[in-house]
């Protein structure tokens, strides 16, 4: 497949500069080099092609994000810091607000729903129903808390016996968040936050995020959301062609080689500050592409406008992102910003994010900000060369 073959050597160039996985631009690459793959592999189950002008038109756009995110990254000059060393935080703090603000969401979340477990399983289809159809609840700024929070728990917490025993209680407690929230961007947000954090990010590292990743996405899939009958094998298949091959070709036959395009959510946000009416949620009517769907990727919201905007956009994200991964590098409030952040970038290939969540992105940079103020700082910072 093209596209795979015009983004290695991107993906290759990106990882052998920085030696960092969460690069922007290995996140981009490689994202769609697996979403490639994923494409290729459920080609017998899609109505179209993946065709060649589209993954043209979508490395011009990586391309382009690529550019403007080394742009951004070289802004900024400055080592790195080991913020481990560096930094004191009161780590019994951060898990007693962790624990208070996670078990306030899930009181919260199911109050008022039945508790045995097959009314458990009806309460959470009934809780993702109207959470599609009336979008988010008032509930879900708690999870605003949550995110920065457990961002801070990990860079504070001690590597000894017993604060990894409360890293295990933590984490148990987040997947009953995660679960009750039936969310998958709040859950691969906390994912990608934690993996971010807690890892050195170097290449070995990508394979078990990849795995991770899966495995979270196959809980999610046939615990939470499916009653298939099928194999395993098949059910998977069919899940990531509604999940991840989907979107692109969505975006292909219905924006971008489409006279009548549908509609984009990318001024909503906008729209919605001046006044106008706006849809309640952000998901768009089902679609056919071999499976049924309603996501597209972020292009589509882009392409409604004309390609032009389209490259605008991929250059403001990557710019963005650069600055960001730079600035993680040497300040504590970004490096728990962009761990959260990155997700704007894994997750291109499925939706437009960065606007349509702008109000997310500037509540947690608030309070990623706000948090930093509270701790103080070693004078002689730990340089990591």
């Amino acid at each position: 497949m093209y596209l795979i073959l015009l983004l290695l050597p991107l993906s290759f160039l990106a990882y052998k500069v920085s030696r960092d996985t969460f690069n922007p631009v290995f996140l981009m690459s490689s994202s769609y080099i697996f979403v490639s793959a994923i494409i290729l592999w459920t080609s017998d189950i899609l109505t179209y092609d993946f065709k060649v002008e589209t993954q043209l038109f979508i490395f011009g756009n990586i391309f382009v994000f690529s550019l403007f995110s080394f742009c951004g990254s070289g802004l900024i000059k400055g080592k790195d810091i080991n913020f481990g060393e560096s930094i004191k935080i009161h780590s019994n703090t951060l898990f007693v607000l962790l624990c208070f603000f996670s078990l306030s969401y899930i009181i919260v979340r199911i109050a008022g729903y039945n508790v045995s477990l097959q009314e458990i399983k009806n309460s959470l289809h009934e809780i993702r129903t109207e959470e599609v159809a009336d979008g988010h609840s008032a509930v879900q700024y708690f999870f605003t808390l949550i995110y920065i929070v457990w961002g801070y728990y990990l860079i504070a917490r001690k590597i000894k016996s017993s604060s990894k025993i409360l890293l295990i209680v933590l984490m148990m407690l987040l997947l009953v968040v995660a679960v009750v929230s039936t969310s998958k961007q709040a859950t691969f947000m906390l994912f990608i936050s934690t993996f971010f954090i807690t890892t050195r990010r170097k290449f070995k590292s990508i394979v078990m995020f990849a795995f991770l990743g899966l495995a979270l996405f196959s809980f999610f899939s046939f615990i939470i959301r499916t009653n298939t009958n099928s194999s395993f094998w098949e059910a998977l298949k069919t899940y990531l062609a509604i999940y991840v091959s989907s979107p692109t070709i969505a975006m292909q036959e219905f924006y971008l080689l489409s006279s009548k395009i549908a509609d984009s959510n990318l001024i909503r946000i906008f729209m919605k500050i001046a006044g106008f009416a706006v849809p309640e949620t952000l998901h768009r009517e089902f679609v056919y592409v071999g499976v049924p769907t309603n996501v597209y990727t972020a292009f589509s919201d882009y392409v409604f406008y004309g390609w032009t905007v389209s490259y605008i956009m991929m250059a403001l994200h990557g710019f963005i992102c650069g600055l960001l991964w730079k600035l993680s590098k040497m300040f504590i409030w970004a490096k728990v910003f962009y761990s959260l952040f990155a997700y704007t970038i894994i997750f291109t290939f499925f939706h437009e994010s960065l606007v349509t969540s702008l109000s997310l992105w500037l509540q947690l940079l608030l309070l990623s900000v706000l948090f930093s103020c509270c701790y103080k700082v070693q004078k002689n910072y730990v340089i990591r060369d």
